[in-house]
């Protein structure tokens, strides 16, 4: 399984611990939460930072380990900024379908 695979697969299980307390369109912020600490891969972060960079559109990803967040930075041209309302707050089939749209077609394929 890659890395982007990896990912895709963590962040498609546990995107309910997941928030974006701010987001302009070509910048987001993601935050965990707290409650996840225990049940989360202590990588999921540095792994989304690498993961991102790879994909078209996101010029910069910055973490912060000690407030669980993420700063994405993307090209708001490239990358539609519905995509991360998509795999947020809507449902499974949305969230899905964002995660492809960001990972490959490949990104949730079972090994």
């Amino acid at each position: 399984m890659s890395l982007s695979q990896l990912t895709a697969k963590t962040l498609q299980e546990n995107r309910h611990f997941l928030s974006t307390p701010s987001h302009v369109p070509g910048r987001l912020r993601l935050k965990c939460s707290t409650k996840a600490i225990k049940q989360l891969d202590k990588n999921l972060l540095s792994n989304l930072k690498k993961s991102l960079e790879a994909v078209p559109g996101i010029k910069s990803v910055r973490v912060n380990l000690a407030a669980l967040s993420a700063i994405i930075d993307y090209d708001k041209t490239t990358l539609d900024p519905s995509i991360w309302q998509d795999f947020l707050n809507g449902s499974n089939q949305q969230a899905d379908y964002a995660l492809r749209r960001l990972f490959g077609e490949d990104a949730l394929a079972i090994e």
